[in-house]
């Protein structure tokens, strides 16, 4: 099926640039761009759909302590 320029077409954003400077930073500010791509990937959700057909842990999900997991991971 072919497509027409103006069905193609669509919103692009910017990519931020990213700047390095000499600061003391802590393992925990590299997060907000984990948390940012969390967001845009809709990680909690898919998390949430992996484990529904469990059965719900007695204080925490399933779902959010496999995401903690994965922090903890990066964190190293």
């Amino acid at each position: 099926m072919k497509y027409s320029r103006h069905m193609a077409r669509c919103k692009a954003h910017a990519v931020p640039v990213i700047k390095f400077e000499r600061q003391v930073l802590t393992s925990f500010s590299g997060l907000v761009i984990f948390q940012e791509l969390f967001a845009r990937l809709q990680l909690a959700k898919r998390l949430a759909r992996c484990f529904t057909d469990q059965a719900s842990g007695s204080i925490y999900k399933r779902a959010t302590l496999f995401l903690q997991l994965i922090v903890h991971m990066l964190l190293g």
